[in-house]
């Protein structure tokens, strides 16, 4: 993706060039390498959490972050949100809801489900039936 980005950013570099874009960049690659690393570092954190959680549960995180962003943008610098934002994040906050209570309920019934290790009847059970047989 970041090549196919660079043709049309390098055509536009040519058509508006001016000296003065050195000066600025030689003023600023502290910042722009430093905003490369933290892209870098973004990259490698979802690559690791998509190893981990599934794709549905990264969308889910997505979703809770936009909330929290509209509501940190509300309370810290005013910004006023929408009838329409309200809506569609309480929506989001039931999905979410739904979604986990889904998922916790899936993990209980697993965890109840018998596994191979586990007999159906005690161990005991089978040499008392066989004895009394005898």
């Amino acid at each position: 993706q970041a090549p196919m980005c660079l043709i049309p950013l390098l055509i536009s570099v040519a058509f508006s060039w001016q000296p003065q874009i050195m000066e600025d960049f030689a003023a600023i690659w502290p910042l722009l390498l430093a905003n490369a690393l933290v892209a870098f570092v973004l990259n490698v954190v979802i690559a690791l959490t998509l190893k981990r959680l599934s794709a549905l549960a990264f969308v889910i995180i997505g979703l809770l972050k936009d909330a929290v962003i509209v509501a940190s943008s509300a309370a810290v610098f005013g910004d006023p949100i929408s009838a329409q934002q309200y809506i569609g994040f309480s929506v989001t906050a039931m999905g979410i809801a739904l979604w986990s209570h889904l998922k916790i309920k899936e993990q209980r019934a697993a965890r109840k489900k018998p596994t191979k290790k586990t007999p159906l009847l005690p161990s005991h059970d089978k040499k008392e039936v066989s004895q009394d047989q005898k």
